[in-house]
């Protein structure tokens, strides 16, 4: 595990990484567990908390509903009973299981998913969660205890969310993935130009690291170098 602190003392700890990362911020004994992995992690995700003591989460959000983001989603809200949080126009895939596979933004993604994408996304369906809140272009989450709040950042997906904390670190979902040092657009993405006008929502928040669900951290520097690159 490895951990960030802001200024003010709200804690970051990145429980898994790898296939998708999952992170648990936390101040005075709250905590918002973000995304939850693949389902084939469950276990793993559960004995990390049990081994950090975590006995109750206050909320658990979802930056977007692909399966390896919500794969866990079912498990934990059963053992925890905590409410789930998402963007409104992903419900009804939380709601139905459904995962839809996003599309490529690079050459190579793009020929995999034009392959058969449509054939295969049956395969990577989740256990049904019912929302308990949804999302519209921003969410304020200090009444879970924390200062910190979901910013709307479509591109990956319609409804991609990131979570902006003491205004110092951002949880950018898929919205910014570094693949290569000095990196931050992702190889999948359903509309790669909102995208980085998503990039702009991140900046624009006074973030200086953003921690995505996929491979490496992001620097404020990186991402505004890979901002003005792409921005049209």
């Amino acid at each position: 595990m490895r951990y960030w602190q802001t200024k003010y003392g709200t804690l970051v700890e990145r429980l898994l990484w790898g296939w998708s990362s999952v992170y648990l911020v936390s101040f005075n004994n709250h905590y918002i567990l973000v995304d939850t992995g693949p389902a084939v992690m469950s276990g793993t995700l559960l004995k990390k908390l049990l081994y950090l003591g975590i006995t109750h989460i206050d909320a658990l959000v979802l930056t977007h509903t692909h399966f390896d983001h919500t794969g866990s989603a079912a498990v934990l809200k059963e053992k925890f009973k905590m409410p789930v949080i998402v963007h409104h126009s992903e419900a009804k895939y939380l709601e139905s299981g459904i995962s839809p596979l996003p599309h490529g933004s690079i050459p190579p993604t793009k020929f995999i998913y034009n392959l058969g994408a449509a054939r295969v996304e049956h395969k990577f369906r989740v256990k049904r969660v019912i929302p308990d809140i949804l999302v519209d272009e921003s969410f304020d989450l200090s009444v879970f205890g924390l200062n910190a709040r979901l910013v709307h950042t479509p591109g990956h997906t319609k409804g991609s969310c990131s979570m902006i904390i003491d205004g110092q670190i951002a949880i950018s979902g898929d919205t910014c993935v570094s693949l290569l040092p000095g990196r931050a657009f992702p190889p999948w993405a359903d509309d790669p130009e909102t995208l980085v006008k998503s990039w702009k929502t991140l900046l624009d928040t006074g973030c200086e690291l953003f921690l995505p669900m996929h491979h490496w951290n992001i620097t404020r520097k990186t991402l505004e170098m890979e901002y003005e690159k792409r921005r049209t």
